[in-house]
């Protein structure tokens, strides 16, 4: 999970992990401004504290219901803005990196995300153009991109089809 601060006029990311080589690597690489190893479930932010927080691909590796109670959370730690992108539907995902956390225990549709005062779009193209861990289903990757592409401008209207969703609440346009 990834947020900003509105503590500061410069942007300030936080990155949110349980799986400290991952954590690591984020520091390492200067990718946030800080890290804080913690259950997602169990955020320790505290109310309005971020402009706007960031989930990508976290919420299908807990249980629904864990789910549920973090989009709650991101939705009390941020002041503007709550964006989660993740697989349309349950998607098969097994540990890998060594890590445990990488398991997919729940699938989500755009229609609980759009109850939840989400606006929903889809992303990565058809659904059935990915693999495990996003790759490419067909066998010839320059075609695989092709497709995916040109599926692109149908399942940005109809998450439905879509192999990942984008979600914005409280968007400001």
């Amino acid at each position: 999970m990834l947020t900003i601060s509105q503590e500061r006029k410069q942007s300030y990311f936080v990155n949110a992990d349980a799986f400290l080589p991952y954590l690591k690597f984020s520091k390492s690489s200067q990718y946030h401004d800080d890290c804080i190893q913690c259950d997602i479930r169990y955020l320790p932010i505290k109310r309005k504290a971020f402009e706007v927080s960031v989930c990508f691909h976290v919420l299908e590796h807990i249980a629904k219901e864990d789910g549920l109670k973090v989009i709650e959370q991101m939705d009390m730690i941020s002041s503007n803005q709550v964006i989660i992108a993740m697989p349309v539907g349950f998607q098969e995902l097994h540990e890998y990196d060594g890590n445990p956390y990488q398991t997919h225990k729940s699938g989500w549709t755009p229609k609980e995300l759009e109850a939840k005062g989400f606006k929903v779009r889809g992303s990565c193209g058809l659904r059935k153009l990915r693999g495990e861990r996003a790759s490419p289903a067909l066998k010839f990757k320059s075609i695989n991109f092709l497709m995916t592409y040109i599926s692109q401008l149908i399942t940005f209207f109809s998450p439905n089809m879509a192999w990942e969703m984008v979600c914005v609440k409280r968007e400001r346009m």
